[in-house]
């Protein structure tokens, strides 16, 4: 069963690291072996030693292997540069001056350790002051809930005292009826139910109107808090923090320096793995294959080898190089890489 491996050493210096990747078959090769042959001796001649008498003594085995036909790939050797798994560029989300800088080219750093800090004296004013807008919004959410439950109270009065005045009027109706009291006495019964009728009404729409006013103020509060949340976001972007565990490839800033949003601050790499990207043709495709084990070796490590396998393959190729892009993926748990 064939197996392929690939191999690669490094050899630029300047770059991370660059080398041969080899990529060959198993071969299959054949051979024929014969054990030693016998020889006759004739009467009269000399005769062998001893040893040699022992070895005539008896019959001599031979022993045939039949050559076999086989193939004998040539190795395919590539030259790749190793990159960290994951790179990402760190860049300014806020305007301001640089006052903190905690790293530098090479040191390492964890997902979420800041890396940078930007002058947010500006920034904390201005979420202040949406906080205290928000505290406002809120309070007058607060006086128009009050002012409600006041109405909502004028209703439940302004109903007793319609049906009061209701059965005022119906009793003064009756007494008028039978010329107990006057007809002026009923009417005035009648017109104040009139006037109680309105003022139940209209208290009724004052607790409408007041809950309006809350709708209104708690949609101004929705506004405001999405204001603060703007605001506490441009803060946070005055603190750089690292997206992910890795080494800080680059720095592009100094402290003082003025950074605009856009700017990049720094780049930070994954070094929990190696990727190597190779070009390979595609009448050679056929023998790579993804999750396919690799040998790489690098020249700072040359009595050293390390693993890897076949991670990626393009489907497409290169339109200069019209090579297919073919990525390497080197675990490099120890961080040697």
């Amino acid at each position: 069963m064939a197996f392929h491996h690939l191999r690669v050493l490094r050899r630029h210096p300047q770059r991370w690291a660059i080398g041969f990747l080899v990529l060959r078959g198993a071969a299959l090769i054949g051979c024929l072996t014969l054990s030693a042959g016998c020889e006759l001796f004739p009467k009269g001649q000399a005769q062998p030693s001893p040893q040699s008498d022992r070895r005539e003594s008896g019959p001599v085995s031979v022993e045939t292997v039949v050559a076999a036909p086989g193939t004998l790939n040539a190795a395919l050797t590539y030259t790749g540069t190793t990159a960290p798994l994951q790179q990402v560029t760190l860049k300014a989300q806020a305007s301001g001056q640089v006052r903190q800088l905690r790293v530098d080219v090479g040191d390492r750093v964890s997902s979420g350790q800041l890396v940078a800090q930007i002058d947010d004296q500006l920034l904390t004013v201005d979420v202040q002051a949406a906080q205290a807008e928000l505290a406002s919004r809120r309070s007058e959410v607060a006086q128009t809930q009050a002012q409600v439950s006041d109405a909502q109270t004028a209703v439940e009065q302004a109903r007793v005292n319609r049906q009061q005045a209701q059965a005022d009027a119906e009793r003064l109706r009756r007494l008028a009826n039978q010329g107990a009291v006057s007809e002026q006495e009923a009417e005035q019964a009648e017109s104040a139910l009139a006037v109680a009728q309105q003022a139940l009404a209209s208290a009724q729409q004052q607790v409408r109107t007041q809950q309006a006013a809350v709708e209104a103020a708690r949609g101004q509060v929705s506004s405001q808090q999405a204001v603060l949340g703007r605001s506490q976001e441009q803060f946070a972007y005055t603190r750089v923090v690292a997206p992910l565990a890795g080494r800080v490839l680059t720095r592009l800033i100094e402290v003082g320096d003025v950074v605009q949003i856009g700017d990049e601050i720094a780049q930070v790499g994954d070094f929990s793995a190696a990727k190597i990207e190779i070009q390979v043709s595609e009448l050679d495709l056929q023998a790579v294959q993804l999750g396919q084990p690799v040998e790489v070796r690098l020249d700072a490590f040359p009595d050293q080898n390390f693993t890897g396998r076949v991670s990626r393959s393009s489907p497409v190729a290169d339109h200069t190089s019209r090579l297919i892009p073919v990525v390497i993926t080197v675990p490099n748990d120890a961080g040697l890489i």
